[in-house]
Formats: C-alpha cells, sequence, structure tokens
C-alpha cells in the first residue's frame, strides 16, 4: 500500500517540478540536466519524508486500541453525512474522516457500523466523481470477509489504494491530500477526545503528542496544493496552530512514524498541549462538517 502511494506522490512531485522549472533558458535548461539525478532524489526524499510521517488511518487505529481505548459509538462521524451537500473539499476532507472512522470500526470488529461506512464511503465517491467506489467485486468479497478483520484490513487498503489512483491519474492531487488530511484529522480527534475521557491513560496522551511529527507533514502535504479560502481559513490556519503548539513538546531523541508504537518513552507529556490540541482540533472537525 505505501510503496503505491509513494509512487503516485512521486509522480505528482515530478510533474509539479518538471513544470514549475519549464523555460525557454538553454542556460537553465542545462542546469537541470546536468543536475536532474540529484535533483530527482532530493524529491524523492522529500516526499517520502511527508508520506511516512502521516501514520495510515489504519494504523493510527491500531495503535489506539493498543493504548487500551476501546469502541466509543459516540466519536465516529454519523456516516449518514455522506448524504448531505457540501462543497468539493469538504467532500474530500469527509471522505477521508469517513476512512478513519472505517479504519475504526474494523479494528473494533464492528461489523455492522462498518457496513455503513462503507456505504458511505461510496456515495461521497459518486459525488466526487469517483464512480462507483464499490463495485459488485469488492462488495462481493467484502460480504465473503466481513468477519475477518485481517483480510477486512487488506481490503480497505486496497480501496483507498484504488480511490488515490484514480484521483491522481486524473490529475486531482489536491482532492487526494484533502482526503489524507481528513485521516488524520479524525484519527487525532479520535485520540483526543478518548484522552478526555480517559485522562489517566498515558499511553494515549503520549499519542497524541507524537503528532509533534506527523503534523508538520500534513500541514507540508496541504501547502503543496493549490487550496481554496476554505480550506486556507478552516484546515491550514489551525493546523499552523496545532504545530506551533505541539513544537513545545519536549523529546528525549528524535524518532520517525517508523518507530511510532505506544510503549514509546521518548515523547514527554505536555498535558498543557493536549488540552490546546483537544480544542483546535474539535474545532478543525466542527468546521468541516457543518
Amino acid at each position: 500500500m505505501r510503496q503505491k502511494q509513494i509512487f503516485f506522490l512521486f509522480l505528482l512531485y515530478f510533474i509539479f517540478f518538471s513544470c514549475t522549472n519549464n523555460t525557454p533558458s538553454t542556460t537553465k535548461k542545462n542546469l537541470i540536466n546536468n543536475n536532474n539525478d540529484s535533483l530527482i532524489k532530493e524529491q524523492e526524499s522529500h516526499v517520502e519524508k511527508i508520506y511516512f510521517n502521516v501514520p495510515s488511518t489504519m494504523r493510527t487505529a491500531y495503535i489506539l486500541k493498543k493504548a487500551g481505548a476501546n469502541y466509543d459509538a459516540s466519536l465516529p462521524l454519523d456516516p449518514s453525512i455522506a448524504t448531505e451537500d457540501f462543497i468539493s473539499d469538504q467532500q474530500a476532507l469527509i471522505l477521508g474522516i469517513l476512512g478513519s472512522d472505517l479504519n475504526y470500526t474494523i479494528v473494533s470488529n464492528k461489523n455492522q457500523e462498518t457496513v455503513f461506512y462503507l456505504n458511505s464511503i461510496n456515495v461521497l465517491g459518486e459525488k466526487l466523481g469517483l464512480g462507483n467506489v464499490l463495485n459488485q467485486e469488492m462488495k462481493n468479497r467484502i460480504e465473503s470477509n466481513i468477519n475477518s478483520k485481517d483480510s477486512m484490513q487488506v481490503l480497505v487498503t486496497d480501496l483507498f489504494w484504488h480511490v488515490e489512483k484514480s484521483l491522481n491519474e486524473d490529475g486531482r492531487s489536491s482532492t487526494s491530500a484533502l482526503i489524507i488530511a481528513g485521516g488524520w484529522i479524525e484519527g487525532l480527534y479520535i485520540a483526543t477526545q478518548i484522552a478526555k475521557k480517559m485522562p489517566e491513560n498515558e499511553k494515549i496522551k503520549s499519542i497524541i503528542c507524537q503528532q509533534k511529527f506527523s503534523s508538520k507533514s500534513v500541514l507540508e502535504l496541504i501547502k503543496n496544493i493549490t487550496y481554496s479560502d476554505y480550506i486556507s481559513e478552516s484546515i491550514v490556519l489551525p493546523l499552523e496552530e496545532i504545530n506551533r503548539s505541539l513544537s513545545t513538546i519536549k523529546t528525549e531523541k528524535e524518532f520517525s512514524d517508523s518507530d511510532l508504537n505506544v510503549d514509546n518513552n521518548n515523547i514527554i507529556v505536555d498535558n498543557a498541549v493536549i488540552k490546546d490540541v483537544c480544542s483546535i482540533i474539535e474545532q478543525i472537525r466542527e468546521d468541516i462538517t457543518h
């Protein structure tokens, strides 16, 4: 899954880089050609850093589950929201949110809820011009594997890869980025809500503080697309506030998302920061869904 997503992200950055550096100047063309290999490596490293520092929605749900957080039906977004009218940017963000909620239900073995979220994702997919996301073949596979958490995780991963592939092939990288951001926002929202209900759970609070690293990548991902005034006001500006707050978190040493686990003691939990982040992420989610 990650290799496929990275491939398409690389492709997008290569296209962007080529367009922004297209010039009739012979000197500049020669400079680009002479440094092509190093520039490609630099772009690859840049995109890989962004992507791998954004935890997948499935991974976030798994980490929360491992940290001792039981399923709370009041936290996921009502799947019926997919039938409401929103601008396209909101639809993309909500699709990401519902994807995160879907993973939350799968990890928690909530089969009926899983079906509800899958159907809602299909409705939003059609609104976003992705056609029938849940075609008959996918529906049959889900029906056959609904009682297998591992199989469902594979199916949902495959489903969202096809969504992302379709968007990127159509030159809709902005929509793809918003879906990823929406998933991350919902994961952080659920984590902060659980922290409010389980203030003694240090592992959950540690997970929130560890977003010190991934939040920068989410913000950079959004800033690398062309976004509307709505995204600027409702997503970019509050994400910058979250980054400023999380940047005050102290660590014993730097570590990557690939090292992330609930037993990691490198992060120093800061309750004041968690309270601040909780307030901001609540407002972001409110602005997206209303």
